[in-house]
């Protein structure tokens, strides 16, 4: 992988310890490699990782067109969000599959799953994992 300068950077990590090397991959001579390893471990943490499952609120809200829903994961597992009319009526599902521990966002455009645009108006979004399971409200203005 290059970032913007040309640099290339080769890293291999397991859950507690990052180590790497950045190498040069511009112009001229090579220079040697530089080690780089960085502890992620914050007491008893994974820095980075969430302690447990939390979803935020929407932002903005009121919102149009998009809104913008975040939402944390401490352990991997199947996660699901759902957005239901004030009715208890499903209108889409944002996220369904297996996520690994961390942080995530996730937008809604106000489109039903079956491509038609919604209305005004309150709709609830629900995440689901394990036994986690909370519910907010958000506004739809046109």
């Amino acid at each position: 992988m290059k970032d913007l300068a040309g640099v290339s950077h080769h890293v291999t990590y397991s859950p507690y310890v990052v180590r790497g090397v950045c190498d040069y991959d511009g112009p001229g001579p090579d220079p040697d490699p530089i080690p780089v390893e960085r502890e992620l471990f914050k007491g008893n943490d994974i820095a980075g990782v969430p302690d447990e499952c939390k979803l935020y609120p929407n932002q903005p809200n009121p919102f149009n067109p998009a809104t913008a829903i975040r939402y944390d994961v401490p352990a991997a597992g199947h996660v699901t969000i759902d957005v239901i009319n004030i009715m208890g009526q499903k209108v889409a599902t944002l996220v369904d599959q297996i996520k690994s521990p961390g942080s995530y966002e996730t937008l809604w455009n106000g489109i039903a799953d079956d491509g038609r645009k919604v209305s005004s108006g309150i709709y609830l979004y629900i995440m689901r994992s394990g036994d986690y399971l909370e519910t907010r409200k958000m506004m739809l203005l046109k």
